[in-house]
């Protein structure tokens, strides 16, 4: 970060303290790419930082060992739908613990 004006430097500074989030490598390149083009300002220090990095995760699951949880006569489409709608309840039911343990 010491590549940026001190104006920069202190709009990281705040922008990191109030999010909790420190620049990553990539993130960092991008403040610094907007700094040398001259479009870097505050709001974009903070898009920056809470954007999501796209991280590849991708998981596959074995038809053979998810096919017993299902009707021999259901589609991959149908266990599909099945699986993304149990996994948003099961993610529902995760906020509303987190939830549960702020307000306490």
């Amino acid at each position: 970060m010491s590549y940026l004006k001190n104006s920069e430097q202190e709009w990281v500074w705040k922008a990191s303290e109030n999010t909790g989030i420190y620049p990553s490598p990539m993130q960092a390149g991008q403040i610094k790419e907007q700094s040398e083009n001259g479009s870097l300002c505050q709001e974009s220090i903070y898009k920056i930082l809470v954007k999501k990095e796209k991280i590849g995760r991708n998981i596959t699951l074995s038809a053979n060992k998810i096919r017993d949880y299902f009707p021999p006569a259901y589609t991959r489409e149908q266990m599909e739908e099945v699986i993304y709608t149990l996994l948003d309840e099961w993610k529902k039911g995760k906020e509303g613990e987190e939830h549960a343990e702020t307000t306490i």
